[in-house]
């Protein structure tokens, strides 16, 4: 025979259970979706700071070096490609530019235009 006492204690502890199981599912579920707008906010600030960066580069004549880095296409333009732009315009002395105080190499479009077509490989096509 059952003892129905037992059984609404047991029913009430597995109630329990439950609860505390979907608390838990509950406290998960809310670290996945931090964890993802962390994320998504990652990624929406480089695409925010990378599209700035093209429209600076669209509406100034003149430019900084990570921008002419990003002008020339080098990849990295915040590290190499910054490196890249100071050796061919202070070592090589193939790229012209303006220092203006401590801020860094100044670089006009179309010297890097310029600088663009000198380096130009001419394919057989256009002999």
């Amino acid at each position: 025979m059952i003892n129905v006492e037992n059984t609404s204690s047991f029913l009430e502890y597995e109630n329990e259970e439950d609860s505390l199981f979907n608390n838990l599912n509950n406290s998960e579920q809310l670290e996945d979706e931090k964890e993802t707008k962390k994320k998504l906010s990652s990624v929406f600030d480089r695409i925010f700071n990378r599209v700035e960066r093209i429209l600076v580069i669209l509406q100034h004549e003149y430019l900084s070096e990570v921008e002419a880095a990003s002008y020339l296409r080098l990849s990295d333009p915040e590290g190499e490609g910054k490196n890249t732009i100071r050796n061919y315009a202070l070592r090589a002395k193939i790229l012209a530019f303006a220092k203006i105080g401590r801020n860094g190499l100044i670089f006009t479009k179309t010297d890097l235009d310029n600088f663009l077509r000198s380096k130009r490989v001419i394919s057989h096509r256009d002999v």
